[in-house]
């Protein structure tokens, strides 16, 4: 149990960290992590129709749900902090699979963004790791 506590909290930990790191190059120039999240969460002011907003949504969510899942971990079930915890997961991996349809080259996702998606999985994962005990990996026994 303490192993998948340590994996929830070094998840997180990472997540934060990434925002202090080059998270992608736009025009040549790297952008830290922060200031992509706040442009991305800026956008969702400016939408032009419904399937753009719900792109920036979708897009916003990782960061959102990241955050209040490990804001609410002792307040709501353990369920819902999974799903919610997959849905940012899902959210995070979704840049890939954007880049890579839109032909964008990968390799403008710099280590901020690696960070950020591996800190989503590892708290995902010590979320699965703990499906058959009945509390959270950070609620103590």
């Amino acid at each position: 149990m303490r192993a998948k506590r340590n994996l929830y909290f070094l998840g997180f930990a990472i997540f934060i960290f990434s925002f202090f790191l080059p998270a992608l190059i736009v025009f040549g120039e790297p952008i830290i992590g922060y200031k992509s999240a706040l442009v991305l969460f800026g956008s969702l002011f400016k939408f032009k129709g419904f399937l753009n907003y719900s792109f920036l949504i979708f897009a916003n969510l990782a960061n959102i749900f990241t955050i209040l899942v490990f804001i609410l971990q002792f307040k709501i079930s353990f369920k819902r902090l999974i799903i919610f915890q997959l849905i940012a997961f899902i959210s995070a991996f979704f840049w890939v699979g954007y880049g890579i349809v839109q032909e964008k080259n990968i390799s403008d996702l710099h280590i901020g963004y690696w960070n950020w998606l591996f800190g989503i999985f590892f708290m995902l994962i010590s979320m699965f790791a703990s499906i058959k005990e009945p509390k959270c990996p950070t609620r103590r026994s």
